[in-house]
């Protein structure tokens, strides 16, 4: 992945955003990282890229990311508690986990 100019700016509200919806801080920040690394992979950057195409990535990645890890981030947490957090960023959609 190209470096891009603002990237941590994205990190920092994913993070935040988690945070304010009363997700515990080291597994904010966990997702976070893991969203913002994804959401630039999926913008496939080059060295004209603006971050604003990482931006727009960051719902899909953020999606994926619970989806993919979620046994591991949610640490027993139950199917319900990923749901719940999955609805923060698509409320009329249920997160369908692979078992």
């Amino acid at each position: 992945m190209e470096a891009i100019s603002g990237t941590k700016d994205p990190l920092t509200g994913i993070a935040t955003a988690l945070m304010a919806n009363d997700m515990p801080v080291p597994m904010a920040v966990e997702v976070a990282a893991k969203t913002n690394r994804l959401a630039g992979f999926y913008a496939n950057p080059t060295p004209a890229s603006l971050i604003v195409e990482v931006i727009h990535q960051i719902p899909r990645a953020l999606a994926e990311v619970l989806k993919r890890f979620g046994d591991t981030l949610f640490h027993g947490s139950t199917v319900e508690d990923a749901n719940q957090l999955f609805k923060i960023i698509n409320p009329h959609q249920e997160l369908q986990r692979n078992n």
